[in-house]
């Protein structure tokens, strides 16, 4: 401690200016994560919907749930996966391990494709997919 008093003020305020700078910059991440925490909320907002149980659906129920898939192969898959979709023989539909995939496809693509914001903790996610 100095014998002059206001120096000894300038000190205490130099030390309280240094703390408030630390508390700005905690604030300021602070921010920036809320931010981005909202971005992912956002981003991720659609739900998958609950997995079919292909080994129980029969009549009317598997009948729907197929149809549901054959209109996303019809309509997103075969016109945008070009070459990857051309592998999709035609009688995909008549073999339980395509349903599998195809469902888990299209799943996939409706959480990452119909978020209406990407993000770039998204934009990994689609790129893996």
């Amino acid at each position: 401690m100095t014998a002059d008093p206001i120096t000894a003020i300038l000190d205490q305020l130099a030390a309280h200016a240094e703390k408030l700078d630390r508390l700005d910059a905690v604030a300021e991440l602070a921010a920036r994560l809320d931010a981005q925490l909202a971005a992912m909320s956002d981003a991720s907002s659609r739900s998958p919907a609950p997995a079919r149980r292909w080994w129980k659906l029969d009549g009317p129920d598997r009948d729907n749930a197929i149809a549901t898939l054959r209109n996303w192969v019809d309509q997103v898959y075969r016109p945008g996966y070009g070459q990857l979709a051309a592998g999709l023989a035609p009688c995909w539909d008549q073999h339980p391990l395509c349903l599998y995939a195809v469902d888990i496809l299209a799943e996939l693509w409706s959480v990452l494709d119909l978020t209406g914001k990407r993000t770039p903790a998204l934009l990994p996610a689609q790129a893996e997919y």
